[in-house]
């Protein structure tokens, strides 16, 4: 991987610390950073003005064929021929999220400009968007269930030390919807207040242990067809 002048088309440095190709790079939006992608199943941060690594980040279990920083820089998305795209810490370089769906390999990854959305494109011949945004998976679960989680699906869709909470909020969220259509209204108010101060509680949480997150909601956009629960 070589630096190059833009102005003057002069090399000025070489790195060379991936053992296979390099298929893709990609600065942070500060500029500070640089990113690369190998075959060699990993990914390389570097220094952008110094040329330095600071770490290398591996969890796939093939070739990387694309990357992307989130606008803010503090995410590092990453697509591999072994059909998923993972989400990595920027500052610590740990994995946060894996993203399966793909019967084939992810040749392209990108987020959305206001980074709440991850978009995949694959070998498949489809395309997938992530939903990061915790306040909308949030208003999905509540727009597609009528009930509160089970605990199997506690465990399948969140981390479970989320669990409670999360489902503390459907279910006050759900029982207020049932008193408002009885006609009951005061116990309504009263019911969905009490869940948003417990979804409030959940997020309060979830800023304290990153790795307590939903699950992302995806759609497939050539079959147009959200994941169900």
């Amino acid at each position: 991987m070589k630096f190059w002048n833009a102005a003057t088309g002069q090399e000025l440095t070489t790195l060379s610390d991936h053992e296979r190709p390099v298929l893709a790079v990609g600065f942070s939006p500060d500029g500070k950073l640089l990113a690369s992608a190998s075959l060699d199943n990993t990914a390389i941060l570097w220094d952008a003005a110094s040329g330095r690594r600071l770490y290398r980040v591996s969890g796939h279990n093939d070739g990387l064929d694309d990357l992307a920083f989130s606008p803010d820089g503090k995410w590092l998305a990453t697509a591999s021929i072994d059909r998923l795209v993972k989400l990595w810490s920027v500052d610590m370089g740990r994995e946060l999220l894996t993203f399966p769906g793909h019967t084939d390999g992810v040749i392209a990854v990108a987020f959305s400009p206001n980074g709440n959305y991850l978009l995949s494109a694959s070998g498949d011949r489809t395309a997938r968007r992530y939903v990061l945004d915790i306040a909308e998976l949030m208003a999905l679960a509540r727009a597609r269930l009528s009930r509160s989680l089970t605990p199997e699906e506690c465990e399948k869709y969140l981390h479970r030390t989320a669990c409670s909470k999360t489902t503390e909020a459907l279910q006050k969220f759900v029982d207020g919807k049932q008193r408002a259509e009885q006609g009951n209204v005061e116990k309504a108010i009263a019911l969905m207040r009490e869940a948003q101060e417990a979804a409030r509680a959940w997020l309060s949480s979830l800023k304290r242990k990153p790795n307590g997150w939903l699950r992302p909601a995806t759609l497939q956009m050539g079959r147009c067809q959200r994941q169900k629960a």
